[in-house]
């Protein structure tokens, strides 16, 4: 498998990476500009990704943009800069094995339902830094922030997703915030919310996982607060309904059980819905966690928080790509870096390992007393690459807890 290539140390934790043999369309970077500026070769969305060749990136400069769909091919999708906003109902189908579709930085907002979608993805798919509203309407049931089925590695790092049902609609689907289906999905740092209720109906869950893996590091999962009531009918009051659970873990359709394996992660069950005058009662707390019969709920229980990197991003070849790692003081630093992605459980390393065996191992040292190490690499494509997505993870040496990985990180280089 090809990989990172010609490490050397230039001085202390500045290293200079060349990366060689990188696995890249022979296109250039599609540019996304919805004011069409100089340099833009589309300005939206949809016309880009289907002009797109098999593994092309897609850059998208700050501007409002139409809903898309990704369907049966690698690509890698980055925000420029803070900014991009899409409008609609997005989803990403039909990723194919040794395919890979990355979407980066982008904010997604819908009115009609379920804002963003994976399904039927063999191949891997990785989400960063999103933020993912969906708010229903009364002809689009159910209304899931992020809805993902029948996909084998999905990797979500420092995402926001938020469902919630507006008002004066009636829809018994579920509206988590994260609803996983027949998948393996890994979270690393992100926050999943259910919003409000309506009509008597309890809570939904922050995070599902429905006959699936999930595995959550450095995570909050809130559930959604139950519906007010209403009265109707001349009815002299009704009673508020139930919060829902932060976590539930179930068997989907009769299917085989859940099991969610929980790292430094917080539940917190939703408020309970208000009655309609204080003659009746409001609804009770939802439950951190609700754990069906078959399925599972685990805490890893390490001694110290997860640990961290932040990286910046995108960058051009040629310049230095900046990255802070954070655990706990004196703590021994690696930084694992690769081309690739293939998220799988290592239970050694008390972690998720999202890189690959391919990759490069480099020593940074050991943290400082603030319990952070910031370092920078030197980042150079080889004459021709047209771009290249990096895939960083650390690895920290701790006195309490052993090998430990950090959440990973995935940055764009841009050749020249």
């Amino acid at each position: 498998m090809q990989q990172l290539a010609q490490l050397r140390v230039r001085v202390a934790i500045t290293l200079g990476i060349a990366l060689g043999g990188v696995p890249a369309s022979a296109q250039q970077v599609l540019l996304v500009d919805a004011d069409g500026g100089p340099g833009a070769d589309f300005t939206d969305l949809q016309p880009a990704l289907d002009a797109a060749a098999e593994g092309q990136v897609v850059l998208i400069l700050p501007g409002s943009y139409s809903q898309f769909v990704v369907d049966g091919k690698s690509l890698s999708i980055f925000a420029a800069a803070p900014g991009v906003a899409v409008e609609g109902r997005c989803r990403v189908r039909n990723v194919g094995p040794g395919q890979r579709v990355v979407l980066d930085g982008l904010k997604f907002h819908s009115i009609e339902g379920t804002a963003l979608q994976v399904d039927d993805c063999p191949g891997s798919v990785w989400f960063e830094g999103l933020v993912v509203e969906s708010i229903g309407n009364p002809f689009v049931a159910p209304s899931v922030g992020v809805q993902v089925s029948d996909a084998d590695n999905l990797v979500m790092v420092d995402c926001a997703v938020r469902s919630t049902v507006g008002e004066q609609i009636t829809t018994n689907g579920s509206n988590a915030g994260l609803q996983v289906l027949y998948s393996n999905v890994y979270l690393f740092d992100c926050v999943a919310t259910a919003g409000l209720q309506n009509f008597g109906y309890d809570g939904d869950p922050g995070v599902e996982a429905g006959s699936s893996f999930v595995f959550a590091s450095g995570c909050r999962m809130v559930g959604g607060r139950g519906s007010d009531g209403k009265v109707f009918g001349g009815a002299a009051c009704a009673d508020g309904s139930d919060g829902g659970p932060g976590l539930r873990s179930i068997n989907a359709f009769q299917g085989p059980g859940s099991e969610v394996l929980l790292l430094g992660s917080v539940s917190i069950g939703g408020e309970p819905g208000r009655p309609s005058s204080p003659a009746c009662s409001p609804g009770a707390q939802g439950p951190s966690l609700e754990e069906f019969p078959g399925s599972s709920i685990q805490d890893l229980g390490l001694q110290l928080p997860p640990r961290r990197l932040e990286l910046s991003g995108p960058i051009s070849s040629g310049q230095s790509l900046h990255g802070t790692l954070s655990g706990s003081p004196a703590e021994l630093g690696w930084i694992v870096a690769s081309i690739e992605t293939s998220a799988v459980f290592v239970p050694a390393l008390h972690g998720v390992l999202a890189t690959t065996s391919s990759g490069l191992a480099i020593q940074l040292g050991p943290l400082s007393p603030a319990g952070e190490l910031d370092f920078q690499f030197q980042v150079t494509l080889p004459g021709g690459t047209p771009s290249a997505t990096v895939f960083a993870q650390g690895l920290l040496l701790s006195a309490a807890d052993g090998l430990v990985l950090s959440g990973p990180r995935a940055t764009l280089v841009v050749g020249p």
